[in-house]
Parts: structure tokens; sequence; C-alpha cells
């Protein structure tokens, strides 16, 4: 029993450590220009949503929605 206590608490331990090592620290003009970056791509393709039509268009501004908030979540920052 005490095993397994020693186990889970050297895990979380870890776990700590390994979350703050992967955090990035980024300044505010780093953060800034990639914030620009990410909603001049935005515009750029939601103007090119306007060659379509219809059902396609709205599919196509969903599309451009849905990869402007996974760059913002930091999934591809």
């Amino acid at each position: 029993m005490n095993k397994i206590n020693i186990s889970t608490i050297t895990l979380a331990i870890s776990l700590i450590y390994s979350v703050n090592a992967m955090a990035q620290n980024m300044s505010k003009a780093e953060y800034k220009s990639k914030t620009q970056n990410i909603e001049s791509e935005y515009k750029t393709a939601k103007l090119n949503c306007n060659s379509y039509a219809d059902n396609a268009k709205d599919i196509c501004v969903v599309d451009a929605k849905g990869k402007k908030k996974r760059r913002q979540s930091g999934t591809q920052f």
C-alpha cells in the first residue's frame, strides 16, 4: 500500500515538472505578431469563401473559423 502512494506522489511531481517544461514563454511582441497573423489568415480564408455559393460557402466559413480557433488555442502556435 505504501509503494502505491509513493509511486502516485512521484508520478504527480513528475507531471508537474513536465508541464512547466512544455510551457513556452512568449513576449508581448511575439504574441501580438502571431495574433495578427492568425487574424489576417482568417480574413483571407473568409474572403476566399466568397467564390462559393450557398452551402459550400457556409462550410468554407465554418472551416475558416475552426482553423482560427485551433490556431488561437495554441495547437499550431
